[in-house]
């Protein structure tokens, strides 16, 4: 049995009436082969065929909802609007689809990606076409041992009235931007702690020069002196390994 690590950020059922907002709920009862309890309008409901939907809770993660709302300029979209049941953090549902899932007591099986409504363009117009992407970043090795970061957008293909045919599958070679995004993170972290050194380093010369300022002991202030020079002494070897690192950094992206 497969569980996978995330946080429930928000629970969701509907209204009565069809169409009306979404209810928030602190907790939902789950019953095997039927579904939310409190979700009366969708709780065991059959198919066709007389047998349970295998659509019993529907789930979106958190940060799916982020990035939609920032490519339509959108401040936010409000929990719940996308109308499903469980909103998830800290989870990439795509990876977890033949899993399963355990929230609270309820173990889910987590078997298809959801197929957004026509209600999402009323949230807000290209809502649902956005609902239907979603993209992963995977890591692949090459035969020759090279590893590559790659881009995998999956989108569902549909018929016309909605029935899914199967999904479309866009890769794209990230590894070269990859690459850079980690070289300006090393270099902002190597300034940061450039930066601390020297604050340090400052502040004891500070200190040692006061104390010399103040001094009328001789010797007190020869050593106060080589005290200082040898602060400035690690303070040359610091800079110049910064330097160094930030040389070889440059070397490697011109490679």
């Amino acid at each position: 049995m497969d569980i996978s690590k995330g946080r429930v950020a928000s629970l969701h059922v509907h209204p009565a009436e069809a169409e009306g907002p979404m209810l928030s709920v602190e907790d939902i009862t789950l019953v095997e082969g039927k579904g939310i309890v409190q979700d009366v309008r969708y709780f065991d409901r059959k198919d066709r065929d007389g047998q349970p939907r295998r659509r019993q809770v529907t789930l979106i993660e958190r940060e799916q909802i982020g990035e939609h709302a920032a490519v339509l300029g959108l401040p936010a979209i409000t929990p719940g609007r996308v109308r499903s049941n469980i909103e998830t953090d800290g989870i990439s549902l795509i990876e977890c689809i033949g899993n399963q899932l355990q929230i609270g007591e309820a173990i889910l099986l987590n078997y298809d990606p959801r197929t957004p409504c026509a209600q999402m363009d009323v949230v807000a117009p290209g809502l649902r076409e956005k609902i239907r992407l979603r993209q992963l970043e995977g890591r692949y090795h090459t035969p020759a041992g090279e590893e590559r970061t790659l881009d995998i957008t999956v989108s569902s293909v549909q018929t016309s009235d909605s029935a899914v045919l199967g999904a479309a599958c866009l890769i794209n070679d990230r590894t070269e931007m990859t690459q850079i995004r980690r070289q300006q993170e090393l270099r902002g972290e190597m300034s940061a702690e450039m930066a601390l050194e020297l604050r340090n380093s400052l502040t004891t010369i500070s200190g040692y020069a006061q104390q010399l300022a103040a001094s009328r002991d001789a010797e007190l202030a020869r050593q106060l002196a080589a005290d200082i020079a040898a602060e400035a002494a690690h303070l040359d070897r610091t800079i110049g390994g910064f330097l160094a690192s930030a040389r070889a950094a440059k070397a490697g992206t011109k490679a």
